[in-house]
């Protein structure tokens, strides 16, 4: 499995471009923000899962570690699990995670 080069900038500028519009659904391991962004760089349905990401049809145990980053922001998003998140939600959250993380 080809791992993707996940970038907190390029996260952010996604995010961006869809203020208003939903990015996906916290807590759903293949459609929370994070997968969602993913799929659309990988062009085919990735998921997320506690640490890890990789493509939905691998065996999660061939997935790959999430950068530290891409973690935190998964975690702190489930307080929103099942819920429709918008760009502008989903970047407060990784703004969030930007202070925590000092960058």
């Amino acid at each position: 499995m080809g791992e993707l080069l996940l970038s907190f900038e390029h996260f952010v500028k996604w995010l961006c471009e869809r203020e208003q519009e939903i990015v996906g659904y916290p807590g759903i391991w293949l459609n929370d923000p994070l997968s969602e962004w993913i799929s659309s760089l990988a062009g085919r349905v990735w998921g997320t899962d506690d640490k890890f990401y990789g493509p939905a049809s691998y065996d999660t145990r061939l997935w790959a570690w999430l950068p530290r980053w891409a973690y935190l922001f998964r975690q702190w998003s489930e307080k929103h699990a099942y819920r429709p998140m918008t760009g502008e939600q989903a970047f407060a959250i990784l703004a969030d995670v930007e202070r925590h993380m000092g960058f």
